[in-house]
C-alpha cells in the first residue's frame, strides 16, 4: 500500500476508534493486521488416543484406578468427552471457512502475530449460546477494546489494539519476539471463561522480524505454544449440557465432592495423559517456546519440564524446568542437540499424576 493511502486508512481507523471501538497506532507506518475469529462450540476429547500414553504406554493396557475417574463416563462422572468452546481463525468476515492450525495447538485459538508499531483489528463472532469476549494482554487498548464486555450469542464485535514499544521485547533483548496471552473475560467471578476453553497467544516481534511467509520469527526454525491448566468442568457454562449430552446421564449432584474431583482435568493445550504430541522440532536449530498457564491459588502454579534438552530463557539462564504462575508467560529458546521423543510435563507430582503430560519429538 502506498504511504499516502496507508495514512488515509490509518487516519480513518483512528477516527473510527473515537466514534466507535477500534484503537490503532495512527501515527506510525506499521501494518494493520486483521484477524477474523469465531468463538465456536466443539465436542472435545481430553484423551483422543483412547489411552494414557504417559503411564500406560500402549493402547492395550487397561485404565488405571487413578485415570478412571477422569476418562470413563458413568452416572457419577462426565468422562473424557465434553462440549467446550474455542476460538477459531476464519479466512474472512463471512466466517465460513476455518483456517487450520498445527495439531499440537490443541484447544488453543489462533496465534495473533504483529510487529512493534503495527495495529491489530480482531473481528470476533460469538457462535455459541453463551456470552464470551476476547481480552488481550500486553497491547494498548481503550475501555471499549478491553475485552471485558460480553459478546452476546450470535453477535460480533470488532476490537482494535495498538502494538506499542512496550508490547515487544525490551531494548537490548537478544530475543526477537515476546509472547502474551488472550482469553475470554466475562465470567471470571467463578472461572467459567477459562474452564470453557477460549484462550490463545499473542506474539509481538521486533520490527522486521516477523516472517510473512512462514508466519514466525525470522531467526527461529519453529515456534511452539503451551498452556498448562486444570480445566474444571464442574465450573463450565456447559455443565448442564454435559450432564445429559452423552449416556449415561450424570445423576449425582454437581456439588458432590467426587464429581467435582473427576471433573477437574489436568491438561496441556486441552489434552491430558500424554495425548499431546509436539512434532517438527528440528535438531540443531532454534525452536522458540511460549509457555503459560492458568488456574487459581490451589492449582494454578506449574513447573513445565523438558526431558532430553534445555532452553535458554529471556533472562539468559539455561533451564529445563520453568516456574509458571497464572497468566504469566515465559519465552524461551531450545536449540535441541538430542534427537528422539521426549517427555514434556508439569513437574509438580500431583499435576503429573493427574495427567499433565505430553511428548515432543526432535528430528
Amino acid at each position: 500500500m502506498k504511504p499516502f493511502y496507508k495514512f488515509l486508512l490509518l487516519s480513518y481507523l483512528a477516527f473510527f476508534s473515537c466514534r466507535k471501538r477500534v484503537e490503532v497506532n495512527a501515527n506510525n507506518a506499521g501494518t494493520i493486521r486483521y484477524y477474523y475469529v469465531g468463538i465456536d462450540s466443539v465436542g472435545w476429547d481430553y484423551v483422543p488416543l483412547g489411552y494414557d500414553k504417559y503411564s500406560m504406554g500402549t493402547p492395550a493396557a487397561p485404565w488405571t484406578s487413578n485415570d478412571s475417574p477422569f476418562v470413563i463416563r458413568t452416572s457419577t462422572q462426565l468422562g473424557r468427552v465434553v462440549a467446550k468452546a474455542m476460538y477459531h481463525q476464519y479466512t474472512d468476515a463471512s466466517f465460513s471457512e476455518i483456517i487450520p492450525q498445527s495439531a499440537d495447538m490443541g484447544i488453543l485459538g489462533p496465534v495473533i502475530r504483529a510487529e512493534v508499531g503495527d495495529s491489530i483489528v480482531a473481528v470476533v463472532k460469538n457462535n455459541t449460546n453463551y456470552q464470551y469476549s476476547m481480552h488481550p494482554h500486553g497491547v494498548r487498548y481503550n475501555s471499549m477494546n478491553e475485552g471485558v464486555h460480553p459478546i452476546e450469542p450470535g453477535n460480533s464485535y470488532t476490537y482494535g489494539w495498538g502494538v506499542i514499544t512496550e508490547s515487544g521485547p525490551p531494548e537490548g533483548s537478544p530475543f526477537s519476539s515476546v509472547g502474551w496471552v488472550y482469553h475470554t473475560h466475562v465470567h471470571d467471578r467463578y472461572g467459567a471463561d477459562i474452564n470453557d476453553g477460549p484462550m490463545g497467544f499473542i506474539v509481538v516481534y521486533k520490527k522486521g522480524y516477523l516472517d510473512p511467509v512462514n508466519n514466525r520469527a525470522t531467526d527461529v526454525a519453529q515456534e511452539k505454544f503451551s498452556i498448562y491448566l486444570y480445566m474444571d468442568e464442574s465450573q463450565s457454562n456447559y455443565l448442564t449440557t454435559n450432564r445429559t449430552l452423552f449416556q449415561p446421564a450424570v445423576t449425582v449432584s454437581s456439588d458432590d465432592p467426587d464429581f467435582q474431583n473427576s471433573s477437574s482435568k489436568a491438561t496441556i493445550n486441552g489434552y491430558s495423559m500424554g495425548n499431546l504430541q509436539y512434532t517438527n522440532i528440528p535438531l540443531g536449530k532454534k525452536t522458540r517456546w511460549y509457555v503459560s498457564g492458568f488456574g487459581d491459588f490451589q492449582d494454578g502454579f506449574h513447573a513445565p519440564h523438558w526431558h532430553g534438552n534445555t532452553v535458554l530463557t529471556e533472562d539468559l539462564v539455561r533451564k529445563d524446568v520453568l516456574n509458571i504462575v497464572p497468566a504469566y508467560l515465559i519465552t524461551s529458546d531450545m536449540t535441541a542437540q538430542n534427537a528422539g521423543t521426549w517427555q514434556y510435563h508439569c513437574h509438580l507430582d500431583d499435576h503429573l499424576q493427574d495427567g499433565m503430560s505430553s511428548f515432543y519429538t526432535v528430528e
